[in-house]
This record gives C-alpha cells, structure tokens and sequence, in this order.
C-alpha cells in the first residue's frame, strides 16, 4: 500500500481565483507584475504567474484583490503581504486558470507557493459601500 504523505500545511487554504499584484525589487525600485491565485491561506498563497515576470527566489510584496459580492470588478478589500517563495513549479497548460495572452501561455507559466512573512494586512476601500449599499447618494 503506498504511503501517503502527511499535508505540512498550518492554515485551511480557500481555494479562490483572485486577482494578484505582486511587486520585485529590480535595481532598487518595485516592478508590479500580475497574477491569479489558486488557493489562499492566513499563512501562504498558490499563485500562477507568467515565466519571465518573476524569479522564483525572489522576495515578494503582493497585493489581493477581494470583491465583496460575486460579479463586482472594483475589489473592497485588498490583502497585503510580504513573503518569500518556497515552491516554484512550470504549470500544465490544463492547471492555467487565467485568461492569459497566448504569448504568455507560449512562455510558460509558473505555480508559485508564498510563504507570507507575517499575516497579511486588509485594506478597505470603502466600508460604507460594503455595509449601506441602498443608501441613497
């Protein structure tokens, strides 16, 4: 009977396709770079990431676009951390979940695991809409 191995993780993962801004330090200054999570935890994030964007020993700052309701495009709140990346591996074609340029499909595409630094903060844009959305203007 195969072995199977014990799940390392520490924190439940929501498995949620949200858009992801990640910044690198290149020569001093940060260069935002886009992607899509898989999956996301109070400990660490699965993203995918175009091949060439990104290096994979690099450390990242990321930001984590949540919408409030389904189908609005503006987020209400935003996740922010800082991690280091602890897996890196070229994505299948069929494991892509975003809408990518065939270009950047061509390049190849990463799984990135982050580890996050410390808990990632939360960023309201507007606590208002989220609580009075009938209010009337």
């Amino acid at each position: 009977m195969p072995s199977v191995e014990p799940d390392k993780r520490r924190a439940q993962r929501l498995e949620l396709a949200l858009p992801v801004r990640f910044f690198m330090s290149l020569d001093g200054s940060l260069a935002p770079r886009d992607g899509l999570t898989h999956n996301v935890s109070s400990s660490g994030v699965y993203f995918e990431a175009p091949v060439g964007q990104v290096t994979p020993d690099d450390p990242l700052l990321l930001r984590i676009a949540v919408p409030a309701r389904e189908g609005e495009e503006q987020p209400n709140l935003t996740l922010v951390g800082a991690g280091a990346v602890q897996r890196a591996e070229k994505l299948e074609p069929s494991q892509v979940l975003g809408d990518w340029s065939e270009d950047l499909l061509q390049q190849g595409m990463w799984g990135l695991a982050l580890q996050f630094q410390q808990r990632p903060t939360v960023e309201l844009q507007s606590l208002e809409h989220l609580l009075w959305e009938d209010r009337q203007e």
